[in-house]
């Protein structure tokens, strides 16, 4: 019994101790060690219960030696934040004991406001705190030590945050008009051209620009299908701030009803983990554009998976409704960057696509507006071409090259990347696919998106290797082997051509979009403030690109590709 007690003694002789010497607002530090091991051991940084940052208790300070952590994090928004430090006990050798106090100094808190945000995330602070408030409670975290992507569940599954191994600076516009969502636009394609206020909630459909200014208003915008039940009444239906009474519908995944934010209709329907991939389901999505309820028979499905330093994001619209809405440039997802991930553009652009991961890119500066065009595929757009990337990623970077975002997706109903930034505004890096909603519409998509610039390498593998595995798995590298010289190379083989699967562009009749009305959103984008996405628009309501496709492109159709990713990727 004595030898027993002594070696339980032994096991367990001492717990970590330390103290937190700083905990507000952009600020955590202290000290942490264990009697049982000589090293430096791990501290565990919870806000509001949940963990946001791991850190090694190792930085040298003249009164503890080698056991000092110091950490100046993001802001955590409006509303008190309750921060917990946890030392990470190890024995002797330096194995995890799970002897694992809080430090003395926690629990500690702080409430700084919307204090050390930004643009349109502070607009959003100020504006609606109760986001803030709840942030890290209503948020699963996908991902391990070189990814991490927060799925807010109470904003429908979207995306607001996306770290790399930092796990510092969110490189993800937080704002419910931004981030990273699914976005789908029509209209119902009933009447003619009419031009609406800007101005104020107006149903009125006037028969020119010059009426509509004549009836007292600043400006207006010509909408087609003027008479169709997307419009706004006025009455029992309002158009959202910044929109205009005839502008189309727009589901998206963070919309509250009415306009709103905060409230029960923008949760999840439904959250399932499968190992580390979190499917979330939303149904009845709100519209961007007006109030009132949404659209009962639709449902948005996203399925965020992690790889060793990326996420893929597979994406599913369904729709059982009875109407069918008109063709339109769709965002399936929107994406916007963080303020300062806006400075630097790169794409791969060149004639041998997926043969050279340290192959020559282009590369564009802010500010920028413009389409990347998807190989054999025309985007038809008012925008200039910047060009096509012919391996179907885009990077956009900060001023130092050190925050990146890398998307990549090989769906063959995209035809192109739109982007667009000024600076310190964030960007905007949309693959933009057109077709329209209709009954039984079922149409899924994947994408890559990496936190990291198209050249990084981590844990021995490249962003493009992981890409050219990607485009591998959707058979999107048949095209290396042809490119219109083997004539066994068919169609349904190739990037950049509209062979097999279900393209979303069935022959269901959507009507005719006029020439003078693309039928799409504000040309601003929301970059400049998603919450109000008339500001600084053009008067003819065109979409983030403003464009209009030939038709669809890519590769095989949209499949969780990556489960078999660990056995394809090269190794450098």
């Amino acid at each position: 019994m004595l030898l027993i007690a002594l070696l339980t003694a032994t096991a367990y002789a001492s717990a970590p101790t330390g103290w937190v010497d700083v905990a507000d607002g952009t600020h955590i530090a202290g000290w942490a060690s264990d009697a049982d091991y000589a090293g430096a051991i791990a501290v565990h940084v919870y806000v509001d219960g949940v963990l946001v940052r791991g850190l090694a208790a190792d930085a040298y300070r003249a009164d503890v030696g080698s056991h000092a952590f110091d950490w100046y994090h993001e802001p955590f928004g409006a509303g008190e934040h309750d921060v917990v430090v946890y030392a990470i006990g190890v024995d002797g050798a330096g194995v995890l004991d799970a002897n694992n106090p809080s430090l003395s100094g926690t629990p500690a808190s702080f409430d700084v406001g919307c204090d050390g945000l930004v643009g349109d995330p502070l607009a959003w602070c100020e504006g609606n705190p109760a986001y803030w408030e709840d942030r890290q409670l209503d948020t699963e975290y996908v991902g391990g030590t070189y990814v991490r992507a927060g799925v807010n569940t109470s904003y429908g599954g979207t995306i607001f945050q996306l770290y790399d191994e930092d796990w510092t600076d969110n490189l993800i516009m937080e704002h419910g008009g931004a981030a990273i969502q699914l976005s789908v636009w029509g209209y119902d394609p009933v009447g003619g051209t009419g031009y609406f206020s800007l101005d104020s909630c107006d149903a009125t459909p006037y028969p020119t620009e010059a009426a509509c200014l004549a009836a007292g208003h600043a400006s207006c915008v010509a909408r087609a299908y003027s008479e169709g039940d997307h419009g706004a009444n006025c009455g029992s239906v309002d158009a959202c701030v910044g929109w205009d009474a005839g502008a189309p519908y727009n589901p998206i995944q963070a919309q509250g009803t009415d306009c709103g934010w905060d409230s029960a209709s923008n949760d999840v329907a439904s959250t399932t983990w499968t190992g580390s991939a979190l499917r979330t389901e939303h149904d009845t999505p709100r519209h961007f554009t007006k109030s009132g309820g949404g659209v009962a028979a639709m449902v948005f499905e996203q399925t965020t998976t992690p790889g060793d330093f990326w996420i893929e994001l597979d994406y599913r619209v369904v729709y059982s409704g009875t109407q069918t809405w008109s063709d339109h440039d769709q965002e399936v997802p929107a994406i916007f960057t963080n303020h300062d991930v806006d400075a630097r553009f790169y794409w791969y652009d060149g004639d041998a696509p997926f043969t050279d991961p340290d192959g020559a890119v282009a590369s564009a500066g802010s500010p920028l507006n413009g389409v990347l065009a998807f190989p054999d595929v025309d985007p038809v757009t008012t925008l200039p071409t910047l060009g096509t990337t012919t391996e179907r990623w885009w990077t956009a970077c900060d001023a130092s090259d050190d925050r990146c975002i890398t998307i990549a997706t090989m769906d063959r109903t995209l035809t192109h990347a739109s982007l667009s930034a000024q600076p310190g505004d964030g960007a905007y890096l949309t693959a933009m696919g057109n077709f329209n909603i209709y009954p039984g519409f079922d149409q899924t998509w994947s994408y890559l998106v990496f936190p990291y610039r198209y050249d990084a390498v981590v844990n021995g593998v490249s962003v493009r290797d992981v890409i050219f595995d990607f485009a591998s798995a959707a058979g999107c590298t048949a095209e290396i082997e042809c490119n219109g010289v083997d004539e066994d190379c068919t169609g349904e083989d190739r990037c950049g051509t509209s062979g097999g699967g279900d393209s979303g562009a069935e022959p269901h009749d959507s009507g005719t979009v006029p020439d003078d009305d693309t039928g799409s959103p504000p040309a601003d984008s929301g970059v400049g403030d998603p919450g109000e996405p008339g500001a600084g628009a053009e008067t003819m309501g065109d979409a983030p690109g403003a464009s209009r496709s030939s038709g669809p492109t890519g590769c095989a159709g949209a499949l969780p590709l990556f489960g078999m990713l660990s056995t394809l990727r090269r190794k450098r």
